[in-house]
């Protein structure tokens, strides 16, 4: 599969995570992948899960020179900055609520995100 050719952070992300550990274990989801599809133009942030942990995926895009600018631990979220663009970023999890908090406890879990997420879409960054 090639890269989103419509989506500047993607490339972006492509070409730094090229060649890395992350590069087969982060992708982009969400509105981007669709705009995609439909041959639309993005301007909005895009959305990238990873199964990699979170901090040392931040560490290695701000080596490269992309500074997160929002950590979120308890909730495996973060927001970068790249190529003019916001980048939502989590890492693959399950979530539980407690009956009276609409903030939720969160751990790892590949399956359970992948569950959730249906249109989960690997863009294969090393093509």
């Amino acid at each position: 599969m090639t890269i989103l050719p419509r989506s500047p952070v993607v490339l972006a992300l492509g070409e730094a995570l090229a060649g890395t550990p992350f590069a087969r274990s982060t992708w982009a989801v969400g509105g981007a992948v669709r705009d995609a599809w439909l041959g639309r133009e993005r301007d909005g942030d895009t959305d990238v899960v990873t199964e990699s942990p979170l901090e040392d995926l931040l560490n290695a895009l701000d080596a490269k020179g992309w500074p997160t600018v929002a950590r979120y631990p308890r909730f495996g979220t973060a927001a970068l900055r790249i190529a003019g663009a916001t980048a939502e970023v989590v890492q693959a999890r399950a979530e539980s609520y407690a009956p009276d908090s609409r903030k939720p406890d969160v751990r790892p879990a590949v399956i359970d995100f992948v569950q959730r997420k249906l249109a989960l879409i690997n863009t294969d960054w090393e093509s």
